[in-house]
């Protein structure tokens, strides 16, 4: 059995809400561990190591004030301290708390277009395209003839806002959409674009399915006593 970082499907590090200024909780997921022990790393530095294959937390003493690398490592168990920094390779396992939608846009559509989304057939208010101010325009399409932002002469150039996304000779900028507080499990993203008059002109082939992890329950049964040792049951 080898070491490796690709079993662990969430990892999350957080600030203690009471205890002792630079104590953090760690917790992670990690299904196919199987009889492993877990590795952690500090910037590079080995750090600690789980006491049984069935941990999945820890507590850490870190200095607060500065961003610090967290990396963990599975080992096997008759091998907890071999130095594996060598192997670490900045992979992150991830971790979906957030809704997003991108769509490329072109100023061959109405101005005052908007886009309806829809989260589990629910909609929301409207969503301009454009914002009132939001040049809708590249390069001008004879290079040096036009104002840069605008398009001032003949036909459209590259895209403005996100440079690179449209096809090359036409605007087609990004439209972005994200929500933040969805419960954990799957969720349906669909959108309609509507024009002026609230007819539709446009909708998504097929709607998204967005997949929220769930946030760890906080630890049971712990207590971190004077002298900060922690102790837990079961």
């Amino acid at each position: 059995m080898q070491a490796t970082q690709s079993v662990f499907e969430m990892v999350l590090a957080r600030w203690a809400e009471h205890g002792p200024r630079g104590l953090a909780h760690l917790m992670w997921r990690a299904p196919e561990q199987g009889d492993r022990l877990v590795q952690v790393y500090l910037d590079g530095v080995l750090y600690d190591v789980s006491h049984t294959i069935e941990q999945r937390e820890m507590w850490l003493h870190v200095e607060p004030g500065r961003p610090r690398r967290i990396e963990l490592m599975a080992v096997p168990v008759d091998r907890p301290w071999s130095d594996h920094r060598e192997n670490l390779g900045g992979w992150s396992p991830g971790f979906v708390s957030t809704a997003e939608l991108v769509l490329l846009r072109d100023e061959s559509l109405d101005v005052d277009s908007r886009v309806s989304v829809r989260v589990d057939g629910q909609s929301g208010l409207g969503e301009r395209l454009w914002r009132g101010d939001e040049a809708r325009a590249g390069f001008g399409a004879q290079f040096g003839d036009g104002r840069f932002g605008h398009d001032d002469v003949s036909a459209p150039g590259f895209s403005q806002g996100e440079f690179g996304y449209g096809s090359f000779g036409n605007d087609a900028t990004a439209w972005h959409w994200r929500r933040e507080g969805l419960s954990a499990g799957e969720h349906t993203v669909d959108a309609t674009v509507l024009d002026r008059a609230g007819r539709t002109i446009g909708t998504l082939e097929t709607p998204r399915v967005v997949a929220i992890d769930a946030v760890p329950m906080a630890a049971k049964n712990l207590r971190v006593e004077p002298g900060f040792t922690l102790r837990w049951d079961g």
